[in-house]
C-alpha cells in the first residue's frame, strides 16, 4: 500500500500551483527551473533565497524529483511559448537602441 508523499513547507496556490509557505511569491517551479537551468544546489538556492529556509528548499526539490516528468514537461511548454514570441518579436539593432537613448538625454 502506498501512502502519498507529503511536502512541510509547501503550500498551494490556485494561481501559481506550489509556492513555499509564507512566501507565496516563490513557487517550486521557480525553484525548479534555477536548479534545472543553473545547475543550483539546494545550497545555492538558499544563498539566492536567504528567506528561504532550508527546509522549505530541500522540500521544493523533493517535490520536483517526485513529480519530475510534469514539471520538466511544463517548463519545456512555456520555453517553447518563449520561442514562439521572440520569433515574432523584432529585435532592435544595438546602433538603433543606442540612437533612442541619445534622443532622451536631449
Amino acid at each position: 500500500m502506498s501512502v502519498a508523499a507529503k511536502y512541510p513547507h509547501l503550500t498551494r496556490d490556485r494561481q501559481k500551483g506550489w509556492v513555499i509557505e509564507g512566501h507565496k511569491r516563490i513557487s517550486v517551479r521557480h525553484l525548479a527551473a534555477e536548479h534545472r537551468y543553473y545547475g543550483w544546489s539546494a545550497e545555492a538556492l538558499l544563498e539566492n533565497h536567504p528567506q528561504l529556509l532550508p527546509a522549505a528548499i530541500y522540500s521544493a526539490l523533493a517535490y520536483y524529483y517526485d513529480h519530475r516528468d510534469e514539471l520538466d514537461r511544463e517548463m519545456d511548454a512555456a520555453d517553447r511559448e518563449i520561442q514562439k514570441y521572440r520569433s515574432k518579436t523584432v529585435q532592435p539593432a544595438r546602433a538603433e537602441l543606442q540612437a533612442r537613448l541619445r534622443s532622451r538625454k536631449k
